[in-house]
């Protein structure tokens, strides 16, 4: 790993990380151009697990990973019949492709569950690793998983929803095509941060599919401790690492144990799921991390109110 900023290759990351930023504003603004808002209303209720939580915009969470998350990651599932349905009305000669209706019902086995303890850390991912019942739950409902909203935005651009495509007068650059594609398939993960520094850098290691790499994390270096693990998408675009989607909540180091039996299930099913894994578990992955934080915070409310340096939310 590098131990010397190299201007040149600051400069290149400094540029990724605004291409970033802009294409995420390009992407709100044209979601909101062509009235699907309601998309990140559903994004959003997925995000958090299906509990009824308010969008906080001042809080970090949604500019730093929901937004990240929704727009060039989340896969937006829909019921086969729904997309026939809309299929057929199409081919009817009716101009607007009707609203989808988001089904969560495959994936809503931890919404009942609201703080973690100690014991049940080790059986998050269980249930859902363990057996085929998530998958099987709705077998006479298809759901078919729309692409990122980023490559949805890029088809419109090229013009693959017609000569009417409300994007098809736009123009993506070379570089913010490879960082949507990119970026719709970098898996979300916990990293050990093992160095912090030089500069905007950092050194992760992946706790799931272990790696090491040296990251720009602008957004985080500076709340960043050695030890310290973070949930997190990183970007790889001609040979560069972005942290892109990341949770504010930085955890403490003992959260490692619990992060290692997660991997030691996952592991010997990911050859099985192939190169989708990470989007087959996005949603026990996401939940593992949440429950942590209530698992933390809880313990965090038991010391009567004393300063902690345990848990560190920001």
């Amino acid at each position: 790993m590098k131990s010397q900023l190299d201007p040149a290759s600051v400069a290149a990351h400094e540029e990724l990380f605004d291409t970033q930023v802009t294409l995420q504003s390009r992407l709100l603004d044209y979601i909101e151009q062509v009235g699907e808002l309601q998309i990140l209303d559903e994004a959003w209720d997925e995000f958090n697990l299906y509990e009824s939580i308010t969008m906080d915009l001042e809080d970090p969470e949604p500019a730093l990973h929901f937004f990240p998350w929704a727009l060039f990651y989340w896969r937006r599932d829909v019921s086969e019949s729904a997309l026939e349905a809309g299929l057929e009305e199409m081919l009817a000669g009716v101009k607007d492709f009707p609203e989808n209706e988001l089904d969560d019902s495959d994936h809503n086995s931890f919404k009942e569950i609201e703080v973690l303890s100690n014991e049940d850390i080790d059986e998050i991912l269980s249930d859902s690793l363990d057996d085929d019942e998530m998958a099987n739950e709705d077998e006479d409902e298809p759901q078919i998983a729309l692409p990122p909203i980023a490559i949805m935005f890029m088809n419109s651009v090229d013009g693959a929803d017609g000569p009417d495509s409300p994007a098809a007068n736009l123009v993506l650059s070379v570089k913010e095509r490879q960082f949507i594609e990119a970026a719709a398939q970098a898996p979300y993960s916990f990293f050990k941060v093992n160095a912090v520094g030089p500069g905007p850098f950092v050194i992760l290691e992946d706790l799931i599919v272990p790696q090491k790499r040296q990251v720009y994390a602008q957004v985080l270096v500076d709340m960043l401790e050695e030890g310290d693990v973070i949930y997190a998408q990183v970007v790889s675009a001609n040979d560069m690492h972005l942290l892109c989607g990341v949770a504010p909540a930085v955890l403490p180091e003992f959260v490692q144990e619990a992060v290692a039996d997660a991997h030691s299930r996952i592991a010997p099913i990911i050859n099985e799921l192939g190169e989708s894994w990470h989007l087959e578990l996005d949603f026990e992955m996401r939940a593992l991390y949440q429950m942590l934080i209530s698992d933390l915070q809880a313990l965090e409310d038991d010391e009567d109110g004393n300063d902690s340096e345990s848990f560190k939310a920001h």
